[in-house]
């Protein structure tokens, strides 16, 4: 006889269990799990997006590259946040022996011809000292690092500080330096030859987007204010303290590089920058700082190469 005592119904926990254990349960469970997990993965991509270093400015170097022993991230370069490779631009003054367009050129890996170009130096007489010049350079990523690569030939009582800070003035840091060569920094053997990689960027994603065409690694002078420098480039102090993440209690100190960007809307009105483009997509500085090329014609022939040829300037190039 059965007994009435008992309910042939499992209590709630016993179901449950039966329930959860079941094949159906476990395969929508696990497909609700897989759901949940593809979400929270496309947010969390979609952060790590919108925090990308290409949308970031670079960190001014401060003092760091004063201690060679200290080893910091931001001597060693700036990070490759934008194009694997652009025109870039740095400054340098004329000391000796570093005082002619040749000298510079070789010492920073250049063109003597567009150091003249730029700077409306002569090819062969001295630079007045302390003269700022501009050099042209091909900012180029190596790793995650922008860099422009210069040949050095060491002499008698080189160091990794003095290359650095004397005669790149500023340029590279001894941590760069160190970081590309073999020899230790008291003991570099005469005559060998050393890469120095010279402190360039290119603009940033953000950067373009808001008309910046190049960066120019900017070497302050003595009495150098951000208010000077947004002048001598026809830029903002603010656009100078974004592209530098700096603000204005910030003290700038010489032999540190500032970047200055440069930007497209100053082409209008001062056409002959030596950072505006020709029509063709060249800097006007390769064609005399002077240029109206029509695009189908005479595309990356410099007005100065015909005339060293002794040709004739084809129709779609003009000398204003």
């Amino acid at each position: 006889m059965e007994d009435l005592g008992k309910s042939n119904i499992k209590e709630p926990e016993e179901r449950l269990g039966d329930h959860w254990s079941s094949p159906e349960f476990i395969f929508k469970n696990s497909k609700i799990m897989e759901l949940a997990f593809s979400i929270l993965l496309f947010i969390f991509l979609l952060a790590s997006l919108s925090h990308q270093p290409s949308y970031c400015q670079q960190t001014y170097i401060n003092e760091t590259q004063l201690n060679c022993s200290a080893n910091p991230a931001v001597s060693k370069g700036y990070l490759c946040n934008g194009p694997q490779t652009c025109q870039s631009f740095v400054t340098f003054r004329s000391r000796k022996p570093y005082n002619t367009p040749v000298r510079i050129a070789s010492l920073l890996a250049s063109g003597a011809s567009d150091i003249v170009a730029i700077n409306n130096v002569s090819a062969e007489s001295a630079i007045p000292p302390d003269k700022m010049i501009i050099i042209p350079v091909t900012c180029s990523c190596f790793g995650n690092i922008y860099r422009h690569p210069a040949p050095y030939t060491v002499k008698r009582n080189d160091t990794y500080y003095l290359l650095a800070n004397e005669i790149y003035q500023g340029l590279s840091t001894c941590q760069a330096v160190i970081s590309q060569n073999y020899y230790e920094s008291e003991d570099i053997p005469v005559g060998v030859e050393l890469m120095v990689p010279i402190r360039c960027a290119c603009p940033s994603k953000n950067q373009t987007a808001n008309g910046v065409i190049s960066l120019v690694s900017y070497m302050p002078a003595e009495g150098d204010t951000l208010t000077r420098m947004g002048e001598l480039f026809g830029v903002s102090p603010q656009s100078i303290m974004d592209a530098n993440s700096i603000s204005q209690n910030t003290t700038v100190n010489l032999l540190t590089p500032i970047l200055i960007p440069l930007r497209d809307e100053s082409c209008p009105v001062s056409p002959t920058s030596f950072f505006c483009r020709c029509s063709n997509g060249q800097f006007s500085y390769r064609y005399g700082n002077s240029c109206e090329v029509d695009d189908k014609d005479g595309e990356d022939f410099p007005v100065k190469l015909i005339i060293l040829l002794g040709m004739s300037p084809p129709a779609s190039l003009h000398f204003i």
